[in-house]
């Protein structure tokens, strides 16, 4: 998975400064998790002192995610954002890769791919 744009970099590792993602294969769907570390403090998951930073909302990070199958629809939710209700996201498919804009991620963000049966 790449993110297309500059300032921000996505990746499967934990790292400061970061966006970290995780993404699993589940029946017709890709479900990919994004968790927002670009203004992370420490990378302790316990906050018992309540010391972490308060990441920065990023907007319109643009993703490509190779996608060999025919996608039929995309969406995502967060408790950042409606109440965690599902919002489906515009996309292009072109040459094996699906490329689609994140509105916006605070915290953290699901992303589901759907393909055609």
């Amino acid at each position: 998975m790449n993110a297309a744009q500059k300032k921000v970099k996505v990746s499967p590792e934990f790292n400061q400064g970061e966006i970290y993602y995780s993404s699993y294969e589940k029946g017709n769907q890709d479900i990919v998790h994004l968790i927002n570390f670009t203004d992370a403090s420490t990378m302790e998951w316990r906050d018992n002192e309540g010391m972490q930073t308060e990441p920065k909302e990023i907007k319109d990070i643009e993703l490509e995610i190779g996608a060999n199958k025919k996608v039929e629809n995309v969406w995502i939710a967060s408790p950042d954002h409606y109440l965690g209700s599902p919002v489906s996201l515009d996309f292009k498919q072109k040459d094996g890769k699906m490329t689609v804009t994140i509105p916006a991620l605070k915290y953290w963000n699901m992303l589901v791919v759907e393909y055609k049966k």
